[in-house]
């Protein structure tokens, strides 16, 4: 049997307090503080059709009340580049509408790039819409991305619907209808 030293203590509860001082580093912590956090919304309202297509275009999330941290991040046409290595997480959040009653599911796709062309899927989220007037859902999946070529590491997002012209992804610049959330974790 081994028994382990509870210094007094006698419930064998440890309270943050009685941790020495000297027990937690800056060796320890560094690499804790998060230096990037930010948002950027799909700017205008997108029509979803069959099969998979483009978000476009992103813009940083600027409104009342918004903080946003650093700038690693920034989006053309569609696609988005980090101007700094690291590891990431990305979310995708959508709010998405039904157009007609033949919609059956929609969904949004995270596709990554390692070598600046070609693109892999590597997170997605889909919903059914139930066949009623003024049906939504809102829609998100996410991923941790190890960033470690600021060129060739790029990604985008992509919307998905079952039929053509069946759904409508919610995009202003004044609100979050549709945003992508990227927050750098830490070093690669």
């Amino acid at each position: 049997k081994t028994t382990i030293p509870t210094g007094g203590i006698t419930d064998g509860t440890i309270a943050t307090g009685d941790i020495a001082d000297s027990a937690v580093t800056v060796a320890k912590t560094s690499g804790v503080v998060i230096t990037n956090a930010e948002q950027h919304v799909l700017d205008s309202s997108q029509t979803l059709g069959s099969g998979e297509v483009l978000l476009t275009p992103f813009s940083r999330f600027a409104s009342s009340g918004v903080t946003n941290i650093g700038t690693n991040v920034s989006s053309s046409s569609g696609v988005f580049t980090f101007s700094a290595t690291g590891i990431y997480n990305v979310r995708l959040q959508m709010y998405i509408a039904r157009v007609n009653h033949l919609v059956q599911f929609v969904g949004g796709i995270i596709k990554y790039s390692t070598d600046g062309t070609n693109y892999s899927t590597i997170s997605n989220a889909y919903d059914n819409l139930p066949d009623t007037a003024n049906a939504h859902c809102y829609v998100s999946c996410e991923t941790i991305i190890d960033v470690t070529n600021t060129t060739n590491n790029k990604l985008k997002f992509m919307g998905e619907a079952s039929d053509a012209s069946g759904a409508q992804i919610s995009g202003s610049t004044s609100a979050a209808n549709t945003v992508a959330t990227f927050i750098r974790l830490g070093d690669t």
